[in-house]
């Protein structure tokens, strides 16, 4: 599991972030998801595989999306381009 930090920090390597999101419904390829709740940056399901009793979906997220809602929620801080402080506890 990743936490805050490392997600920034995967944001700032490139354009978009692969995350495998657990998740206890189905989705098909293609269709939009959210990170998290309600509010969480929306991204593509590429592919769907089931894991015991849960679905792992993986999607594709535009990073500056990601990074736009982690700071807005105050989870990091960016001090410049290429270094995060802190995240949420």
């Amino acid at each position: 599991m990743m936490d805050v930090k490392g997600l920034a920090e995967l944001c700032l390597a490139g354009p978009h972030a692969l995350l495998v999101i657990p998740k206890p419904i189905a989705f098909k390829p293609g269709e939009r998801i959210r990170l998290a709740g309600r509010s969480g940056p929306l991204g593509r399901v590429l592919n769907v595989k089931e894991n015991g009793d849960r679905l792992d979906v993986c999607a594709s997220f535009d990073s500056t999306e990601i990074l736009r809602w982690l700071v807005g929620n105050g989870m990091v801080r960016l001090a410049s381009k290429q270094t995060i402080h802190g995240d949420a506890q």
